[in-house]
């Protein structure tokens, strides 16, 4: 039991906080808990007796004074069952002794007394004990005073800052809750499924604005507080918590019709608004394609965009006011890289694509999570599409989004799309690439195999007859049902949850392997695919799609399922496929989320056709061929020697697309092979296939050139300074030393920008690494930062590196928490960095951890990046003692450590088993390294 005297200063309009003595429980008081401790939560669920309604929501925070926050909340409560108990979450807030009242919602008003109150830490539940029951069927208004603190730790509501251009910092306090974070600014019923109206009231000063999910409604002064104003917005449609939100900053915004008219804004620091114009343009885009494609308007009056200095998540979609990283909504109109301004389109509608997947229709819990984040990452990328065909967005999605994602879904721990949490905050199980890139991806299949029209009259029957209300994936897959079986997209006796429940509830996806005869026929099966290879069959099975051509019978764009192979049967027979000497291709533009293998005589097929005329083959599947073959021999499922071949034709190939495909296999072999003898033999032979392209795009950025072509040039240069290109290299040092001479009116083409900083950082010593650091504080643009963070990290003096690393844990050193899993990646990633990017990490895991607090994210990127390239026994044993230490701390995010010790016992069972394969095509070659007496 503590006592003291808690004597407030400030007055809320609303209620009149006195100064009193104060006696503070510890069964009241919410203690400030690390979510990294919470998975000893068990089944922390809000019982059914109570749902709300209504919220009025009064806040003032003091963010130039004491950076805390007073509160009021009145919450309107239907009784669903008789309770003598309310129990609600409450964390980081402490309420005010004797404020907390529960009435009748009726003329009278009759006070229901409260005999006890208690607070459970661990679930973050209050708990009010009424020493009469509420009754069943009727309404009761619950309200409370409290205050809290504006914490630096981007989650609940918390302050952050930026520096203007005079040099000047200004603060602002803005919100993220999701996935489980209101409660840390109110107490509420913080579950998705206890949707209700809000009525936000902010207190701020006079020279500052507030904005929150709704309009604003009116403006009055506070009563014994010169210079501070309420604001009152509008009441907000039903709603989860998670999606309520509020910016207190001094922000101007722009909009696209002018004179603050239009619907959509962005707000940003005034000397930032020029910078504004590409977000303007996808949203507003981007919401009259949604509107159009779901058949159904965007139900608020309003949308505004807010760029933030510092935040958990890239971007937050709360309903009417989409928060977003500064530097993932911001772009340079003149000056922006073209993955930059991908990167921002992408983004923007995305969150926008929210508003219907998660906003207006919601998951139940966060079981379901993957219906919000595979919708808006899919649609994002139609959306996208279509404003700007020439981008080639969805083809380039077989590269970004599904193979990647395949990757990590190829690892015995990866987990399903719907996977049950007993609590919101196990979401860092789950939190990964799976829900974004494997929903959308088998989202993307099933609009394939429905037909799109299908697929749109299922989903704008979904969102319609789910307004306002909470789904799940079954919810979904009833509305396409009908839909199917309506337009004849499915047989009668088929449904699409049969179909899609082997892709959502189970880990992993399957490789089909044809073998044909020579009757025109081909046997196909399958099983789970596994970067370890082979492992003994666990019962994995899916309803697959399965479409095909043939060379004489080519046609790319058949993608709906040509047949079905089932989940109970033991193979599928194909008919009518031409004679074993003409090659065939199944998956037709990789529209379903599988790997195929063949027969050694058809992978030969498919190298001599790239090398005779690859353009005869659709671009995704030729993307396809290299990242299946290569994959396969990863697995041991393919000999090096076909996987190889495929690659061969690279050098006539000059579809950006494809490129990816086979940039990311490369990382792969890079990293097995740098810190070896045969990394010389490796990289000559990478030259080789570079060079006719890098010699055909040049070293000159061209603005005017499509967005693929730039992508491919910038992906073309980076590769071949990194493997020290000498024309490449040479060519960096000029442009930077250009730089370096007028770095306020010269800059280096942003396209280029990062391939040039980190080849002359890598032999530019602390001269070159000072000039960059300088710049990386002083520059005002997104994509400049960026490009110069990555390539601080290229030095190959390792006491710079481990000044950066060191940088990036303290945030005197002007880089945010943020900022910190970018540090590690870039650092990890050059050839010295990575093993001091490891001893740091090793040294310093804790502080770490501590350091990025509720960013689970950024946790799991930092230990991807600094064991992605660990093939030895001995870093095993490192990284496996590493868990062990961590493990008795009690720090979480041991899902992260897992998946990294599968890669590297992936990688040290790859180098044993295939290494010296590859090293013995390489020699066949004529790419060999081996000393020899001269």
């Amino acid at each position: 039991m503590a006592i003291g005297s808690v004597c407030n200063h400030h007055q809320l309009t609303s209620f009149v906080l006195l100064c009193v003595t104060t006696m503070i429980f510890s069964t009241v008081y919410s203690r400030k808990m690390n979510r990294s401790n919470s998975n000893e939560w068990t089944n922390i669920r809000l019982p059914t007796t109570l749902h709300p309604v209504h919220y009025v929501v009064k806040l003032q925070p003091f963010l130039n004074d004491s950076n805390t926050f007073q509160g009021y909340i009145e919450v309107e409560l239907e009784v669903v069952k008789p309770t003598s108990r309310i129990i609600l979450h409450l964390a980081d807030l402490v309420v005010k002794n004797n404020t907390a009242k529960v009435s009748t919602l009726n003329k009278r008003r009759r006070s229901h007394p409260i005999r006890q109150e208690k607070y459970n830490s661990d679930r973050e539940q209050y708990t009010l004990q009424l020493r009469r029951r509420l009754r069943q069927g009727k309404a009761y208004l619950l309200s409370m005073q409290f205050e809290g603190v504006l914490n630096e730790i981007p989650r609940g509501f918390y302050k952050t800052s930026y520096v203007d251009k005079d040099g000047v910092e200004r603060k602002l306090a803005v919100t993220q809750f999701w996935p489980a974070d209101a409660r840390r600014a109110f107490p509420c019923f913080d579950e998705p499924a206890l949707k209700a109206t809000f009525d936000i009231h902010i207190a701020r000063e006079s020279h500052m604005t507030a904005i929150s999910n709704m309009p604003l409604i009116r403006t009055t002064p506070v009563p014994n507080r010169d210079g501070w104003l309420w604001d009152q917005f509008a009441t907000t449609l039903n709603m989860s918590t998670y999606l309520v939100a509020f910016l207190i900053s001094d922000y101007s915004f722009r909009d696209l019709e002018g004179q603050g008219k239009g619907r959509l804004k962005v707000w940003t620091s005034e000397d930032k608004l020029d910078q504004t114009s590409l977000a303007l343009e996808v949203g507003s885009f981007a919401m009259s394609f949604f509107e159009d494609y779901f058949n159904l308007p965007y139900p608020l009056r309003k949308m505004d965009m807010a760029a933030v200095p510092e935040t958990t998540f890239q971007a937050m979609e709360n309903w009417g006011l989409v928060t977003y990283r500064e530097s993932v909504l911001l772009a340079d109109p003149k000056r922006a890289s073209a993955s930059h301004r991908r990167q921002v389109s992408q983004l923007v509608a995305h969150e926008l694509a929210h508003q219907w997947f998660g906003n207006l229709v919601t998951f139940k819990w966060w079981t379901d999570l993957w219906l919000n984040e595979g919708f808006a990452t899919y649609m994002s990328d139609v959306a996208i599409d279509q404003m700007e065909p020439a981008w080639g967005i969805l083809e380039q999605f077989v590269v970004s989004r599904l193979q990647s994602v395949m990757t990590m879904d190829s690892l015995k721990s990866s987990h399903p799309i719907s996977k049950p949490l007993a609590n919101p905050a196990d979401i860092d199980q789950v939190f990964d690439q799976i829900p974004y890139s494997k929903g959308a991806s088998v989202i993307r299949m099933m609009k394939h195999f429905l037909t799109e029209s299908t697929f749109k009259k299922g989903l704008a029957a979904y969102l319609s007859s789910m307004s306002y209300k909470n789904a799940d994936q079954d919810d979904l897959w009833r509305y396409m049902t009908v839909s199917a079986h309506q337009d004849g997209s499915l047989p009668k006796d088929l449904t699409v949850k049969t179909i899609m429940d082997t892709w959502t509830l189970q880990e992993g996806y399957p490789v089909l392997t044809v073998v044909r005869d020579s009757n025109g026929t081909a046997r196909v099966t399958q099983k789970r695919y596994l970067l370890g290879g082979e492992e003994q069959d666990l019962g994995y099975r899916w309803w697959i799609p399965v479409t095909f051509t043939s060379r004489n019978r080519r046609s790319f764009r058949h993608t709906r399922a040509q047949t079905w192979l089932s989940n109970h049967a033991d193979h599928v027979t194909v008919t009518g496929l031409p004679h074993p000497r003409e090659w065939v291709i199944f998956n037709l533009q990789m529209t379903g989320y599988y790997r195929v293998n063949y027969d050694d005589y058809n992978w030969s097929l498919l190298a001599y056709q790239l090398q005779q005329e690859h353009e005869v083959i659709h671009v995704t599947n030729r993307a396809q061929i290299i990242d299946d073959a290569l994959n396969l021999a990863r697995a041991g499922m393919l000999s090096y020697n076909f996987a190889m071949n495929m690659t061969r034709y690279l050098t006539e190939e000059k579809s950006y697309v494809v490129w990816k495909a086979a940039f990311s296999n490369m990382h792969f072999l890079y990293d097995m092979f740098k810190h070896t003898a045969s990394y010389g033999a490796l990289k000559d032979y990478f030259l080789m296939i570079l060079e006719p392209v890098y010699d055909s795009l040049g070293f000159e950025d061209k603005p005017d050139d499509g967005l693929q072509t730039q992508l491919l040039r910038t992906g073309i240069i980076w590769w071949a300074c990194r493997l020290g290109h000498t024309h490449c290299v040479n060519q960096s040092r000029v442009l930077f030393e250009h730089w370096m001479k007028d770095p306020d009116n010269y800059t280096v083409a942003s396209n280029v920008a990062e391939a040039v900083y980190c080849s002359v950082i890598n032999t530019g010593g602390q001269e070159m690494w000072e000039f960059a650091w300088n710049r990386f504080h002083l520059t005002r643009t997104s994509h400049q930062k960026k490009a110069l963070g990555k390539a601080l990290g290229c030095a190959s003096d390792t006491w710079l590196l481990a000044r950066y690393l060191e940088a990036g844990i303290h945030t005197e050193s002007g880089l945010r928490r943020q900022d910190l899993s970018h540090v590690f990646e870039a650092v990890a990633n050059s050839d010295v960095g990575s093993y001091v990017a490891w001893q740091f990490f090793e040294q310093r895991c804790k502080q770490i951890i501590k350091y990025v607090g509720s960013d689970f994210s950024s946790v799991s990127s930092i230990v991807e990046a600094v064991t992605k390239n660990f093939n030895t026994k001995q870093s095993l044993k490192q990284l496996q003692d590493l868990r062990a230490e961590v493990q008795k701390s009690r720090v979480s995010h041991k899902h992260a450590l897992d998946q990294a010790i599968e890669v590297v016992e992936n990688n040290v069972a790859w180098r044993k088993k295939n290494f010296y394969d590859l090293v013995r095509w390489l020699n066949q070659h004529g790419y060999s390294h081996v000393l020899t007496p001269s």
